[in-house]
């Protein structure tokens, strides 16, 4: 059994059912290489963002708006409850390759994909609250 800063710092595929072939996608398209990468990785904390305020009217996204330094042209003047379901290539930093490999890889097609992957929910514990 691994202690916490093994487990922490060790490669994305020691994570169950978390391929190569996933793993050579996040490190690619978003430089994903351990489990604390993915932890702290911004994109899939603002995923989940954008995902939490599409159904929760008192979300900070939902009353102040979204960075528009966070979302690709096209979709900055969208209110956050109806940005949760466009393409991962709307998410600063993804592009169109990006998003083609990650639908082939990680199964995941859209922003709320993103957030509701398993290795992304899982990190949050009970209750849906991050640290």
């Amino acid at each position: 059994m691994r202690n916490p800063n093994e487990t922490i710092f060790a490669v994305i595929t020691s994570l169950p059912d978390v391929t190569t072939e996933a793993a050579n996608s996040l490190s690619s398209v978003l430089s994903i290489k351990t489990v604390a990468d993915l932890a702290e990785s911004p994109h899939f904390t603002f995923a989940v963002d954008l995902s939490e305020a599409a159904s929760n009217p008192k979300h900070v996204l939902r009353r102040f708006g979204i960075p528009k330094t966070r979302v690709v042209k096209g979709f900055e003047n969208n209110p956050a409850e109806a940005i949760a379901d466009p393409p991962l290539s709307a998410l600063e930093g993804i592009g169109k390759q990006g998003e083609r490999e990650f639908a082939k890889t990680l199964g995941v097609k859209t922003i709320r994909g993103l957030a509701l992957w398993p290795w992304n929910s899982a990190k949050r514990p009970v209750g849906g609250k991050r640290l």
